[in-house]
């Protein structure tokens, strides 16, 4: 058979990054503060958003807020920026934002209480904190890569949480621009935080990986699988106790586009998790 003429485009391959993280769990004070960690690569200076939600989240149906979130952007122990009521800076601070929320695709912010952050970060690690004022309840973290265009990269993002039950699990969104598959390594850590000091952790987290509502992949104990153990080096990972933890992982190729990890308890058992996503170079 022979076809009409067609006309045949090619694109031009656009390598994936991440560009955005997002979080909702149960957010307070103390031990109950929603922690964001990411890493910036690269040379350049990179341009962030990053938001703490808690009022606004009702106009999609959430209920049990956070009254009042206030959020603190940390690089190792230095306080690089805080917010507390986005609309509280200036005017002309407002109406920045509001174009950057356009920009990026990030739903309006309908109450004056939550707080928002643009700032212009130097490689490096750094890490985003969300309190409440007053209280504990629901909170959103958000992290935006601000210009996807620039030479740095977001290379790791990460988020620790109480893990609880039900709808208090912990789930993190990401993105992946580009049109070029993306190999990502992510983990759901329990255990593994114990090296470190944490206590109360999640004791056998499992990590399902969602595009939409369906299911890409499923990690219940790594087992010590070789390949992780591999990918956990190349992305300067911290190492589980031991190969026996009943920590989660997961290596993949994920086409462009969004997702939701998701960790929770075996058997419904609650405590503080860590979710981690990398992109493997």
């Amino acid at each position: 058979l022979t076809s009409p003429a067609a006309v045949l485009t090619v694109e031009t391959a656009r390598p994936g990054r991440l560009t955005n993280l997002s979080v909702r769990t149960r957010a307070g004070t103390a031990a109950q503060t929603l922690t964001v960690g990411f890493v910036v690569s690269g040379t350049a200076g990179k341009p962030i958003l990053v938001r703490a939600v808690g009022p606004s989240l009702a106009q999609f149906g959430v209920t049990g807020l956070l009254p009042d979130p206030q959020l603190q952007l940390f690089s190792g122990p230095t306080l690089v920026a805080a917010n507390d009521n986005w609309t509280e800076v200036s005017d002309a601070h407002t109406l920045n934002l509001i174009r950057l929320f356009g920009q990026l695709g990030a739903f309006g912010l309908s109450g004056s209480l939550d707080s928002a952050l643009s700032q212009t970060v130097s490689p490096g690690s750094y890490t985003a904190q969300v309190s409440g004022a007053g209280g504990t309840g629901v909170a959103l973290a958000e992290l935006y890569d601000a210009d996807s265009t620039n030479g740095a990269r977001l290379t790791n993002v990460s988020a620790r949480a109480q893990v609880g039950t039900g709808d208090n699990i912990l789930i993190a969104g990401f993105a992946i621009s580009g049109n070029v598959p993306k190999q990502v390594l992510i983990r759901g850590i329990g255990p593994g935080l114990s090296q470190f000091g944490v206590t109360g952790v999640l004791a056998n987290p499992t990590l399902a990986l969602y595009r939409g509502s369906t299911k890409v992949a499923e990690n219940d104990d790594w087992a010590g699988a070789g390949a992780l153990v591999a990918a956990f080096r190349d992305v300067g990972a911290f190492a589980p106790a031991s190969t026996s933890s009943r920590d989660s992982a997961l290596l993949l190729t994920l086409t462009p586009g969004s997702y939701t990890a998701q960790v929770s308890g075996v058997n419904n058992t609650s405590g503080v998790a860590l979710v981690e996503i990398y992109e493997l170079p």
